[in-house]
């Protein structure tokens, strides 16, 4: 080798050196000794391949360290975390899976580094709308419901999206916001469902009205048979005529063979609730439709045991509780747990979870479900220490008023460990409104709280915070009272002799008593002896006196002490219980009654026409309808326009049948709301004038007089009501041989301030005084601030500013 080439060799072997020193330097620090001090991470660069994914979707998160320099640093321990992990979960691998709507940030920590990443979480967009079927028809004046099937692009159907409905034809038939078509006129026309770009539509052939037409057959439709416990389906039956025509306007009623296995409701809505077979039965006039259905379980995938650690004295318990997941990640309930203690004499567990701590030591306790375990560990002290701290939980809870809620204690020692044996004392801040038992057990009543519930034991204490929520609607009738809390639970007080408290009982009720039901209502009305109530859906509940079925309640007996669902599928908007009779407005602007309908004959004679627990047509065009405790009703039209009439129909000697609901009261006034009184009506105008009409033995109708009127009459004093009451009882002198009329009418103005002018005699208009009558309005005393008021026979009712009934 020549001199040129050897020192050729040596340069490049120093090159080397002096590249390999200055590429070290990102992961290595030289130092003194011969050691070296990795390089700190500096900054953490999280990515994901896509940042706006689909629920259910995963994608696989990455994490890039870098140092000071810039320079990308390896091997060292990464730990991944979400802030929503009711959005999006993520493995310790970075493997993240949307789990529900909305946006989670993705974060990667190393060394006291962190970075981040937004993720979005969306729906899978809708790939198709089809009806089920995708022809129908409706007879001229009803309304029928044809189910949609909304799917992705995957095929798969999905729920809870918001559909825009219209008509190719609104004289011929409308359609409502939530999918309700009623027929208009006779001819075809087109509905069309769009949502996110989609359009589903079906045809529609509005009949005219032929009675008598036969049921020949009924057919079923759902969109799957076979299906998961926890999922619904809607289904649909179709009455056919001979010739394969759909009829409408016929009653179905639904059944399932095996209700345990697949429930179904009046609605046909299908919902599997357990592994098996079940056949969905719609019959219609003597003739039945029936489809199979199969419920299958979704597997145990993972159980997991929550604490997953604790410890406890000897004779101390803890509850442990075990969460099922199928392989998506949703919780599974209703499934069969299974528990056992590795060591049961020093911890045992319950069948249902709760660990009692025996001898000093540890247990593994061990949940197990569908061949799937969970594991927690329990250590036990027997040490007889003093109690350190409390724990009341739920710490804070809402319920109801007149319902329960058990509250429990946790004593620890000052090592945290769970204490047993030790007697707890509780006690409420405000015993009217919540009593609280020697076990922790509350009682609320249904008035505005909030309360305190405290525990304690050897000197050391907890509390827990307990709303009560509170009546929002109220109603009165003759010597009763009923109102709806704000999480629409109904509670009725008073006279109960034919079951107007509706709790299954006769028995007077002084205080405020759930109604026998849990189903939960938006409104509320009462009458002169029985009382109504609406669901969301506009399903009518009816109960108290049925002797002329007027909760609608088949057979008719003399009470209905529960609440009973009035048939016929009907969607009510409003519901006024009269005397012996009940009528309802239907999101169609129908009124429809029930109960008593009497008919009068060419020569004035009352008979009676109809007693019937089944919905009759009286009218149509109207919006709303209340009623008096004289069995009659007043109602007012799109317009305003108000009617006030009893449940008579006149049938002359010729010429066609005369309906109850007559000419307007006045073709001039526009009225917003109306109340009934007995035999007195009040209204306020759209322009907020308040009039009245009536009886006025004892100056109901606010003119400054005693006065009847047979046509409306502006109450005096120039006040503004937001809303009325009515009210009133008849008074009969046995020795004058005369009846009046003891009515009265109460109103809110602006701020909530109370107003009551007519009867006094029992002291009802709440002037803090006694007197015969007042012919104006005059201001209630007590400086009460009210949302609502009501009127019964002699007693008026009103909602203070939070909710209280006084």
């Amino acid at each position: 080798m020549t001199h040129r080439t050897r020192l050729a060799v040596a340069l490049r072997i120093a090159s080397a050196i002096v590249l390999l020193s200055c590429s070290a330097t990102d992961s290595t620090n030289p130092g003194g000794g011969g050691g070296s001090t990795p390089v700190a991470v500096a900054t953490i660069n999280v990515g994901l391949p896509r940042t706006v994914i689909h629920v259910g979707d995963s994608v696989q998160a990455s994490a890039t360290l870098l140092s000071a320099t810039s320079s990308v640093l390896t091997g060292r321990a990464i730990t991944w975390s979400t802030d929503k992990p009711s959005v999006a979960t993520v493995s310790q691998s970075g493997l993240v899976k949307s789990v529900g709507l909305g946006t989670a940030v993705i974060s990667a920590s190393s060394e006291g580094v962190t970075g981040q990443a937004t993720l979005s979480v969306t729906v899978v967009p809708i790939g198709s709308i089809t009806f089920l079927p995708d022809t129908g028809s409706v007879l001229v004046g009803r309304a029928m419901v044809l189910p949609v099937i909304v799917k992705d692009s995957l095929g798969v159907t999905v729920s809870g999206r918001t559909l825009i409905w219209s008509s190719s034809d609104t004289i011929k038939a409308r359609v409502s916001s939530d999918g309700v078509i009623t027929g208009l006129s006779a001819g075809t026309v087109d509905i069309i469902a769009a949502a996110e770009g989609k359009t589903g539509v079906t045809h529609i052939t509005i009949l005219p009205i032929v009675t008598n037409t036969a049921v020949a057959s009924v057919s079923i439709s759902i969109p799957r048979t076979a299906f998961r416990a926890g999922e619904s389906l809607q289904a649909a039956a179709f009455p056919l005529d001979s010739s394969g025509g759909v009829l409408t306007g016929r009653t179905i009623a639904w059944s399932s063979s095996n209700p345990d296995i697949a429930s179904v409701t009046s609605g046909g809505l299908v919902t599997g609730l357990a592994a098996g077979t079940a056949t969905i039965q719609a019959d219609v006039e003597g003739k039945s439709g029936k489809v199979t259905v199969q419920i299958s379980l979704v597997p145990v995938a993972t159980v997991t045991v929550t604490p997953a650690t604790e410890t406890v004295s000897s004779g101390a318990t803890v509850a442990l509780n075990a969460v099922l997941k199928y392989s998506a990640g949703r919780t599974l309930t209703g499934r069969l747990v299974t528990w056992t203690s590795a060591q049961p004499a020093i911890a045992s567990v319950s069948d249902v979870g709760v660990v009692t701590g025996i001898l000093i030591g540890s247990s593994d306790i061990v949940a197990t479900s569908e061949g799937k375990q969970g594991h927690a560990t329990i250590s036990v002290n027997t040490l007889n220490t003093a109690v350190s701290t409390i724990t009341v939980t739920p710490a804070n809870a809402n319920m109801s008023g007149g319902g329960t809620k058990q509250l429990t204690a946790i004593l620890r020692d000052a090592n945290g460990n769970i204490l047993g044996g030790r007697t707890v004392t509780w006690s409420s801040s405000n015993p009217d409104r919540a009593t609280v038992s020697s076990a922790g057990l509350v009682t609320a009543s249904p008035v505005d709280a909030p309360v305190v519930i405290t525990a304690s034991a050897e000197g050391k204490s907890a509390t827990a915070s307990i709303g009560i929520s509170t009546f929002i609607r109220l109603s009165a009738g003759a010597g009763f009272a009923c109102g709806l809390t704000s999480d629409g639970t109904a509670y009725c007080w008073g006279t109960n002799d034919r079951g107007q408290v509706g709790d299954g009982t006769t028995s007077i009720k002084l205080t405020p008593t759930k109604v026998a039901t849990d189903v939960k209502f938006v409104a509320i009305s009462s009458g002169s002896t029985h009382s109504c109530a609406l669901t969301a859906a506009g399903a009518a509940y009816c109960w108290g006196a049925n002797d002329l079925r007027q909760t609608g309640a088949i057979p008719a007996a003399t009470v209905q002490s529960t609440p009973f669902a009035v048939g016929g599928g009907y969607r009510f908007v409003s519901v006024a219980p009269g005397v012996g009779s009940t009528c309802a407005t239907t999101a169609e602007g129908d009124v429809d009654c029930w109960g008593s309908i009497r008919a009068t004959d060419p020569f004035g004679d009352a008979l009676t026409f109809q007693v019937t627990e089944t919905p009759v047509k009286i009218g149509g065009g109207m919006v709303a309808v209340v009623s008096g405790l004289d069995g009659q009703y007043c109602t007012v039209d799109q317009a305003g326009l108000g009617y006030c009439w009893a449940l008579i129909y006149f049938y002359p000697q010729s010429g066609p049948v005369v309906p109850p609901i007559g000419a307007p009261v006045s073709t001039t006034l526009h009225f917003a709301t109306l109340r009934r009184g007995l035999e007195h009506t009040c209204g306020i105008t759209a322009s907020g004038q308040t009039y009245c009409w009536g009886r006025n033995d004892y100056g109901q109708l606010g003119d400054g007089t005693t006065t009847n009127r047979t046509s409306p009459t502006l109450v005096a004093g120039g006040l503004v009501f937001e809303s009325l009451a009515a009210g009133g009882a008849g008074l009969t002198d046995d020795i004058a041989q005369t009846s009046s009329t003891a009515g009265f009418t109460c109103g809110l103005v602006s701020g909530g301030k109370a107003y009551c002018w007519g009867a006094n005699n029992q002291g009802q208009l709440g002037l803090g005084s006694q007197s015969a009558s007042v012919t104006t309005p005059q201001a209630v005393s007590g400086g009460i601030s009210f949302t609502g008021i009501r009127g019964g026979s002699n007693f008026i009712c009103g909602l203070a500013v939070g909710g209280a009934g006084n």
